[in-house]
């Protein structure tokens, strides 16, 4: 017998029916679908999701990765799953990058980097756009300060994360939790490129949105002048 994971059509035999849906259910899960955690209230979500699959594509197609394909659309992914997907496809565009790059065109080149900065969500765009100029001015310092270097990278670090966040940032703190939910079990430092200093310095852009620019200036100015 044919492993369920290539069926193209779902048994009749009820038993088999129940198996088949659990089965996609544990891949579901697996893929980070949103479904219940409750077996009971999964099974029928992905069962009438399965059938509706099976009778559309009529055997023309594997029933599993098309109920699975299906779900993620209805339903979405966990944030955690949605970010790894974002790691994985921006790996991908990188390595499929690097391939491209010496036949490109500068023009297409810079098009590319200007793609790669675009945030996941829009709204979180001028936020983002704020720290990079901000981390510009700390590379420029680490010419000639060597611990500017390491808040440079911090500011790398934080901006790739404005970038891949599926959420509006609405705070520091939000955005620092959000860190301590989903990313410090794969990097333990990731919470130090938004401290406290940071986290104030987000909240203050994201209060005079028309002024973020001028408000991250002049509070560098401020920390110049106290160092």
């Amino acid at each position: 017998m044919t492993d369920m994971a290539d069926w193209t059509e779902v048994p009749s035999d009820r038993a088999e029916m129940r198996a088949l849906a659990m089965f996609i259910v544990e891949k579901a899960r697996e893929a980070g679908i949103k479904i219940p955690s409750d077996d009971a209230k999964a099974r029928p979500i992905v069962g009438k999701v399965m059938m509706a699959v099976a009778n559309r594509t009529a055997g023309s197609a594997k029933v599993v990765p098309a109920t699975l394909a299906e779900l993620q659309e209805e339903r979405g992914l966990s944030s955690k799953a949605a970010a790894a997907k974002r790691k994985r496809e921006a790996k991908a565009e990188e390595e499929e990058e690097k391939k491209g790059d010496d036949g490109a065109s500068p023009s297409k080149k810079k098009k590319r980097k200007q793609q790669d900065l675009s945030c996941a969500v829009p709204e979180n765009q001028p936020l983002h756009d704020a720290f990079k100029e901000f981390e510009k001015f700390y590379w420029e310092d680490a010419k000639t300060e060597d611990n500017k270097k390491w808040t440079a990278m911090g500011m790398v670090k934080l901006t790739k994360i404005m970038r891949s966040v599926d959420f509006e940032i609405a705070s520091g703190k939000q955005l620092r939790k959000y860190m301590e939910d989903h990313l410090k079990e794969d990097d333990p430092k990731v919470t130090r490129c938004c401290g406290k200093k940071t986290q104030q310095r987000i909240d203050e852009c994201l209060q005079n949105e028309d002024r973020v620019f001028a408000d991250l200036v002049t509070r560098r100015e401020q920390d110049d002048e106290n160092e």
